[in-house]
């Protein structure tokens, strides 16, 4: 890994990437307000909880694959913005994945 691609806490090596997260929930907002949807609007059409919504745009919930796809169809998104909604919800899931093994390690206090 490059050097820009890990950060030192605690005397550990971790991947950036964590920084990537909340950039998908930022997307899904900023796509439910320019369509006028609420996050209730959003969950009916994607057909889950208001609270899964919720959690995902707060960055605290990872999206599954099958509300991606329907996310996907539902809004009409062409190859490219479905190219970027994809590489914005692998990391955002992986992010939150990294920080739950990082509070693992090294616990809240991870720098």
């Amino acid at each position: 890994m490059e050097n820009n691609d890990v950060l030192i806490s605690n005397g550990w090596l971790l991947p950036r990437i964590a920084r990537k997260k909340g950039k998908l929930g930022k997307y899904l907002a900023k796509v439910r307000v320019e369509l006028g949807l609420s996050q209730a609007g959003l969950a009916e059409i994607l057909e889950v909880s208001v609270a899964t919504i919720s959690f995902i745009e707060r960055r605290q919930k990872p999206i599954t694959r099958n509300v991606a796809n329907k996310f996907i169809e539902q809004m009409g998104l062409n190859e490219a913005e479905r190219e970027e909604f994809l590489k914005l919800a692998i990391m955002n899931n992986a992010a939150i994945k990294i920080e739950k093994i990082q509070e693992e390690l090294l616990g809240n206090n991870n720098g």
